[in-house]
């Protein structure tokens, strides 16, 4: 028993929402958020402060993206977190200067058809793109063009780098799940996940997340292609998004690390402690949000006190941004 881990601290057993905001008229399938030191600031009333990215403040409309009202994907660079980067059903991908005056600073031609998702390197210097053309592209941020174009054997809906380091990432095509060598492209290890995949997010010790159709949250292990453990019946409908949240700055210890969260498109938002479902077969969830709209993505963050906050875009008549702390 004394090998057990001990439960994370202070549950809150019932979530508020903090935040709603509108976003747009249309779906939102990618949602950034900024670096730790720019995310919230601690108040004491009102307890916590949204940035202005979480203002959702637009730019002029005469700087605003042309293909806004097909927006489908909005990555931050990590490494630059004052560009953002966007994607949508044109097959184009725009880079601007997210800073005070929010410039536009180029559009990069890169699929036929519509962008389905798009992965932004560690460095911050060069991004993947999947598109609904069966095609994978590569862009060079630092000159801003495509440097290479390639087509799938299926389409691809989801791409993600994997660790910190990004020598690998990941794709996934309907139920099959790759690793690849972000070097020369080669297939590392192929998995199946039986049934659709809509959700991925890679944890800090290279355990691949996901989680689709199937309703379960499955964690793979990407050297052998095996399951390392799995949620099963996480959700009762389809699962739409997943974080994984990282260890705070210079923290060994954070406890953050070991928490998962996952969005269903019911609207109900899940945490999970990944250390007691490892070793104890524990399905049971630490909180619970029920934001009663269809999820489309999720977003997270882990402040200084170890609260977990999230940001859900819905998909309703009108798109809404729903800002949650969970734990």
């Amino acid at each position: 028993m004394g090998l057990l881990p001990s439960p994370l601290r202070n549950p809150n057993p019932s979530p508020s929402l903090l935040l709603s905001l509108p976003l747009g008229p249309h779906q939102v399938r990618r949602l950034p958020l900024p670096p730790r030191r720019h995310r919230l600031r601690r108040r004491l009333r009102p307890p916590l402060r949204p940035i202005p990215l979480l203002r959702a403040r637009l730019p002029p409309r005469s700087r605003r993206p042309r293909h806004l009202p097909l927006l489908l994907l909005l990555p931050l660079a990590p490494s630059h977190p004052r560009n953002l980067l966007s994607a949508s059903a044109d097959g184009n991908l725009c880079i601007y200067d997210a800073g005070d005056r929010f410039v536009h600073l180029k559009t990069v031609p890169v699929h036929r058809k519509g962008v389905a998702d798009l992965a932004v390197h560690p460095s911050g210097r060069l991004a993947l793109t999947v598109g609904r053309d069966a095609g994978i592209g590569m862009v060079n941020l630092v000159r801003g063009r495509r440097s290479f174009f390639g087509k799938l054997d299926r389409e691809a809906k989801i791409v993600r780098y994997g660790d910190g380091s990004g020598e690998k990432f990941f794709m996934v095509r309907e139920e099959r799940i790759s690793v690849h060598e972000s070097e020369d492209a080669r297939v590392l290890v192929e998995m199946d996940g039986g049934r659709r995949v809509l959700s991925a997010a890679v944890s800090e010790n290279g355990l691949l997340f996901t989680g689709g159709e199937d309703r379960n949250v499955t964690a793979w292990d990407t050297t052998s292609g095996k399951v390392a453990y799995c949620i099963e019946g996480a959700h009762s409908a389809r699962v739409k998004g997943l974080v994984v949240f990282k260890k705070r700055d210079n923290d060994h210890t954070s406890e953050a690390s070991n928490v998962l969260a996952s969005a269903a498109s019911d609207g109900v938002i899940r945490v999970w402690d990944l250390r007691m479902i490892a070793i104890k077969d524990n399905s049971n969830p630490l909180a619970e949000a029920n934001t009663k709209s269809r999820l489309t993505c999720l977003a997270g963050s882990s402040s200084n006190d170890e609260n977990v906050s999230l940001v859900s875009p819905s998909y309703c008549r009108i798109g809404q941004m729903k800002y949650y702390i969970l734990y």
